[in-house]
């Protein structure tokens, strides 16, 4: 029989290492009853297998018993009795020891019991001392499931795509109606695609950014293979469809959301250009690397009046290395981007008219482990600032907006993350280019710089650093409309003034605040989300009042990345799902 395990197995060995140690010590008995000991002349059982008292045998596991002297092959075959009766295929590995094969299988869910009776004599014709009797029980069979493909717990699964359950023998057809359930309930047809793979395909396609519970009911009433084996119990597997969001607008004022588009998938952030005119998204990309954390999006433009949604060259951009809030020129008219981790591309900074060809204006030019990131239009659009990193400096670099007359006008060393997000703004004025780097006075965490975009760029200086100003510890900072203001994160959100350096609370969220604090137009108020951690979608919006009065919840949907207020009205923009705008 394939499969058969035989008593001298490797899976058995230790078992009957450690068996026959106990016989060797007199501790072996069958049914309590202890066997001369070894020398007295009758033979004796020195070990048996399966043990005695063992459960969960295999159907087709090999008995065995050894003796400790030569046997009268013929006599002990006589003696054997096993109940209840079963075919037995004995096969003698030596003198001493007999394997006891099942023909074609030992009874499943039952207590076996082998018995040696009196008969059993030794090769030299000395008779067993006493009957040696041990039972065991056998293990029921399953029909068992080999694989289901989207596997248990899969995410993105494509709308159109079936279940499929493949399982580890042939099943039988007549068993497969009612079988199937899916919850949510989704009508569907059921058949085989080979003797043992099991196929569901909906009626429809799924819904998207849903989860769903396949269900194959075992048991009596279940699925079943040819040869009559059931599941022991219902087989469940669940797996979730591909994220499609829906670029939004949510009224800050009443908390209802409006639908502008729906996208064909995962978008993180979008932000409208300044004249209000068109908006900026990352949608997701698949990019070469799979170790990196963060997002990679294409960059795509949409225009509200048409409905065109057009994306913007073959770039990526990684959500560590771009901030959208500085993406659009302050005409509305130019997009600038970090684009990165391409085998076909140059990473450095991308400029590029919605609808034209991007142009490369920075990059590392020598060195390949050199990236670029967050890169910022000067208020009056006439330069860029951007940062250099991947030699555990952070150097922070000026030039025109065509990416001429660079200059070096800071650098910051790195010791904790070359990779986390690092703000860089340039103030609305144009008076302070502030960046985000770590500080040695707060044991490496991030600290709001303000820098003179006319720095020296002398590295003896080093780098400039000397007309750096510690404005305080935080992150994720943004500028007041008018420039006097810094909204930021440590462990509130809170708003400093530039000028005098005092602090006030705006909000305390529960959670990770992963977006924001982004002002209003009219400066009254700031914005951000939530979330319990950095891959869970926000638990709503939040919006504060920059006096710090008070804070309340705008929505609870679920939310990614970045949101840009409204240049229409009191609303904000934001990526969210199909449910939220039902």
């Amino acid at each position: 029989m394939a499969g058969r395990q035989d008593a001298w197995s490797v899976s058995g060995a230790l078992v009957l290492v450690a068996a026959l140690l106990a016989a060797a010590l007199g501790l072996v008995s069958g049914c309590g009853n202890a066997q001369p000991p070894v020398g007295s002349g009758a033979p004796v059982v020195t070990m048996v297998w399966p043990l005695p008292g063992e459960d969960g045998v295999a159907v087709d596991t090999a008995a065995a018993v050894h003796f400790n002297v030569p046997m009268d092959r013929a006599a002990v075959i006589s003696a054997l009795r096993v109940t209840p009766k079963v075919g037995l295929g004995p096969e003698w590995k030596d003198d001493a020891v007999l394997s006891i094969v099942p023909s074609p299988a030992w009874p499943e869910g039952t207590r076996m019991t082998i018995e040696v009776g009196r008969g059993a004599k030794s090769a030299s014709g000395i008779p067993i001392d006493k009957p040696y009797r041990w039972s065991f029980t056998v293990c029921r069979q399953y029909l068992g499931v080999a694989a289901a493909e989207p596997g248990d717990g899969a995410i993105g699964v494509a709308l159109d795509s079936p279940v499929q359950v493949t399982f580890d023998r042939p099943l039988d057809p007549t068993t497969l109606a009612g079988a199937v359930q899916v919850a949510p309930n989704v009508p569907g047809q059921v058949r085989l695609v080979n003797d043992s793979t099991l196929l569901f395909t909906p009626d429809a396609d799924w819904g998207a950014s849903a989860t769903y519970r396949l269900t194959v009911r075992g048991g009596g009433g279940g699925v079943k293979a040819r040869d009559g084996h059931a599941l022991e119990a219902d087989y469940i597997t669940s797996f979730s469809t591909v994220l499609q969001t829906v670029l939004a607008e949510v009224d800050v004022d009443t908390g209802a959301i409006r639908a502008l588009a729906r996208l064909a998938d995962r978008a993180v952030g979008a932000v409208w250009s300044p004249g209000g005119q068109r908006i900026a998204l990352a949608i997701q990309v698949d990019v070469p690397e799979a170790d990196v954390w963060g997002f990679f999006g294409g960059l795509w433009v949409y225009d509200p009046a048409t409905g065109a949604l057009d994306k913007v060259g073959e770039g990526s951009l990684w959500t560590e290395s771009n901030d959208l809030n500085n993406i659009w020129s302050p005409d509305g008219a130019t997009l600038l981007y970090s684009d990165m981790w391409h085998p076909e591309r140059p990473a450095g900074v991308w400029r590029a008219r919605p609808g034209g060809t991007p142009e490369l204006i920075a990059s590392s030019q020598s060195d390949d482990m050199i990236k670029t990131a967050n890169p910022a239009w000067s208020p009056d659009g006439a330069r860029i600032a951007y940062r250099l990193y991947g030699d555990w400096m952070s150097h922070i670099y000026v030039s025109s907006s065509d990416g001429t007359g660079r200059r070096e006008i800071a650098r910051f060393p790195i010791k904790v993350s070359e990779y986390s997000f690092r703000g860089l703004h340039w103030s609305p004025g144009g008076t302070y280019i502030s960046v985000e780097e770590e500080d040695p006075q707060s044991g490496g965490a991030l600290a709001v710089m303000l820098l003179d975009p006319g720095g020296s760029g002398d590295p003896g200086n080093p780098g400039g650093q000397a007309a750096a100003r510690r404005l305080c510890r935080g992150w994720r900072h943004s500028w007041s409309p008018d420039g006097t203001r810094i909204a930021f994160v440590d462990d509130a959100v809170r708003i400093i003034d530039v000028a005098s350096g005092h602090a006030t609370t705006v909000a305390r969220p529960t959670g990770l605040v992963r977006w924001g604090p982004c002002w209003s137009p009219d400066g009254l108020y700031v914005a951000f989300e939530a979330a319990p951690d950095p891959e869970s979608a926000a638990e709503g919006v939040w919006v504060a009042r920059a006096d710090g009065s008070g804070a309340s919840q705008v929505t609870t949907a679920p939310t990614w990345g970045v949101k840009s207020w409204s240049p229409f009205g009191h609303r904000l923009l934001l990526i969210t799902t199909e449910a939220a705008v039902q």
